[in-house]
């Protein structure tokens, strides 16, 4: 039988296993040698890398590189060997928490994903604290688990992000403690980028109700151009500034002081601007021209008023001859001459340019020449039926009185001029139009704040005033026409003098009053004549004199430094019974008044060259403490009698004076009227 043995079979096997025996060792032996190949440049690498490189197991450091002795300053490396990660760190993180626990935390992190990266904050040996990033990666081999760490100190990049993240906070904060805006504009979108809390406060938006909005959406539509000029200038020039309004959330102007500069960042261009509300300043500023404007004109009224007195002063005396002169010539003529009607013109004629005179007394503020305690209400009514006859037939006028007013100290007659010359404007503003005329009058408390914005505001003081006010629904006024007003000689009229306003304004000066005026083109006019309230009842008048003749007697020494005052006045008393003596000024009164020892009376004008008339009073009183002076003057009785209050004044007469005149001041010496 042919076959194979079992031997022949055994060791054609143990030839098969022998081969792959063979082969098995031949692939351990490369296998080996990879590894080998493999550990020793995982060797050369882990010690040659400039990252500090450790090797970690049961969470200890159980290898490590000289980049992490260096790192470290450590030694040797079995300074660091058989460490835990927490014995290298401060014992609080700066998040707060303990390092060893989270040490053991980061650890189990790195096992369960793989790879854990974090920042670590480590301790040289020789104490000093630094960040760092650690990177853990896990490796497994033969069943063992090791974590290969990586640090890279990042004191440098902490100490970049420390500075900016100052700047950011520094920048930010210097932004929000501006007291005004701050605004990033895109260019040419110009569309809003950023902005400090300011911009939305002061302009009343709330937070994110601004982004994206175009520039001017701020501003009105005049100051525009304006703007987008200087933005151009910007641009241009890399900086400008403006002073413009901007228009708040409610519609409300607030005024800044804007400052825009160029930037530019990769190809981008910015406006980068800034602004200052200056709105109080601009009030001030306000405020300030418009008491130069005041200043101005007042010192314009009281130059134009002291011509305008000088002016009156001089014409009462003339006047004062014409008059005189008319009133002897009708005594003295025989009643059915033709020349007394020419004699009774001349005395109209005197009369009307005495009120002219008076305007001009009026204008310079010294106007006064009857004051008394009147009521407002009262002077209307009885001025009514005059007031509806001289205005305008489509003219409506209404009255509105307060019934509970307060009496004022004014000269009716001044007060009377006011409210004819307002009146008259009123309607000739109606026109030939329908329209109305409202006369109110009431009583008010003026404060400093409400008297700021009067004509004229003279340092007027706090109180109660009573005022008139009337209103008409007529064509009104612009705002150039408004400044002129009260201006001597402007009118808006075809034919007139010009002074009716001028005239108004000097007669409430006068009464230590004011003006307010408010008016609009199409939309009428209001004039409120504001008059210090007396709080005394108004006084009844009685015009009735004497119908009885008078004849004096006696010397009176009249002086005046007019010739033709003395003239006409020496006529005049010698009609009324008296002898006369005359001097033209002040010495030569006293002089003549020591030489003579019968005197009775004295006339004694108030304004001459030499001596004045109130020097020569206290002389003559001197020499006679009992010698009645009656003193004489263009101006206000109430100017001129309050200079001699309780010194012994005897009487005053106005000029320009009528015989009539000159005979009741006589009269009431007759009556024994005291001295002042």
């Amino acid at each position: 039988m042919t076959g194979k043995t079992i031997l022949d079979v055994n060791d054609d096997t143990l030839l098969d296993n022998r081969e792959e025996l063979i082969r098995l060792r031949e692939e351990h032996r490369l296998v080996s040698e990879k590894l080998h190949h493999s550990e020793k440049k995982f060797r050369m690498l882990f010690e040659h890398s400039a990252d500090p490189s450790l090797l970690i197991s049961g969470n200890r450091f159980i290898d490590c590189n000289e980049a992490t002795v260096k790192m470290l300053r450590a030694a040797t490396r079995e300074d660091i060997l058989n460490t835990y990660p927490s014995m290298l760190s401060p014992e609080i993180q700066p998040d707060g928490r303990r390092s060893s626990e989270k040490a053991d935390e980061m650890i189990a992190m790195a096992v369960r994903n793989g790879s854990h990266c974090f920042e670590w904050l480590h301790r040289r040996k020789d104490g000093e604290l630094f960040p760092a990033e650690v990177t853990l990666t896990l490796i497994e081999e033969s069943g063992e688990t090791e974590l290969y760490t990586v640090w890279r100190d990042i004191t440098e990049r902490k100490q970049r992000e420390d500075a900016l993240c100052q700047e950011q906070l520094f920048s930010n904060t210097l932004l929000e403690s501006l007291p005004g805006i701050c605004y990033l504009y895109s260019y040419p979108e110009l569309k809003l980028l950023r902005w400090n809390r300011q911009h939305e406060s002061l302009l009343g938006y709330g937070p994110g109700e601004i982004e994206g909005r175009y520039i001017t959406e701020w501003h009105v539509p005049e100051a525009k151009e304006a703007v987008l000029a200087a933005i151009e200038t910007v641009m241009t020039t890399g900086q400008s500034s403006i002073e413009a309004p901007l228009l708040t959330k409610t519609g409300d102007l607030v005024y800044f002081f804007l400052t825009g500069v160029k930037l530019e960042n990769q190809g981008k261009l910015y406006l980068l601007g800034t602004g200052i509300d200056i709105s109080e300043r601009k009030r001030a500023e306000h405020e300030r021209l418009e008491l130069e404007k005041q200043i101005l004109h007042a010192q314009k009224l009281e130059s134009l008023g002291v011509l305008a007195g000088g002016i009156a002063h001089d014409f009462n005396n003339i006047l004062t001859a014409i008059i005189g002169n008319a009133n002897l010539a009708l005594i003295r003529v025989n009643k059915e001459s033709p020349a007394v009607e020419n004699l009774l013109r001349i005395e109209q004629a005197a009369a009307r340019a005495a009120d002219l005179a008076k305007q001009m007394l009026a204008y310079s503020g010294k106007g006064k020449f009857v004051v008394e305690s009147i009521n407002l209400n009262t002077l209307l009514e009885e001025m009514l039926h005059m007031l509806e006859v001289s205005i305008s037939k489509k003219a409506i006028m209404r009255l509105n009185p307060n019934q509970h007013l307060p009496s004022v100290k004014a000269d009716a007659t001044q007060v009377r001029q006011i409210i004819m010359n307002l009146v008259i404007n009123a309607s000739e503003a109606i026109g030939d139009k329908s329209g109305v005329i409202a006369i109110t009058t009431g009583c008010t408390y003026c404060d400093r704040n409400y008297l700021k914005n009067v004509w004229l505001d003279e340092n007027l003081a706090d109180g109660l005033y009573a005022y008139l006010e009337i209103a008409d629904t007529g064509c009104g006024m612009d705002h150039e026409t408004l400044t002129k007003l009260f201006d001597p000689f402007f009118t808006t009229k075809f034919t007139g003098r010009g002074l009716g306003m001028a005239a108004v304004l000097g007669i409430v000066r006068g009464h230590k009053g004011a003006i307010k005026v408010y008016s609009e083109p199409g939309k009428g006019s209001s004039f409120k004549i504001l008059l210090p309230a007396s709080g005394h009842p108004a006084e009844l008048r009685n015009d009735a004199g004497h119908s009885e003749e008078f004849r004096g007697s006696g010397t009176v020494l009249l002086v005046d430094d007019e010739e033709i005052i003395r003239g006409i006045g020496a006529e005049m008393l010698k009609e009324l019974g008296f002898s006369t003596i005359t001097a033209s000024d002040g010495r030569e009164a006293v002089e003549t008044f020591r030489n003579s020892s019968d005197i009775s009376f004295v006339i004694l004008d108030l304004t001459m060259p030499h001596m004045d008339g109130e020097q020569c009073f206290r002389e003559l009183r001197q020499l006679n403490p009992d010698i009645r002076v009656i003193m004489s003057s263009g101006f206000n009785e109430q100017e001129v009698t309050q200079k001699f209050i309780g010194k012994g004044l005897a009487g005053f007469i106005q000029k320009p004076y009528k015989l009539s005149t000159l005979r009741e001041v006589f009269r009431e010496f007759q009556d024994d009227k005291p001295s002042l």
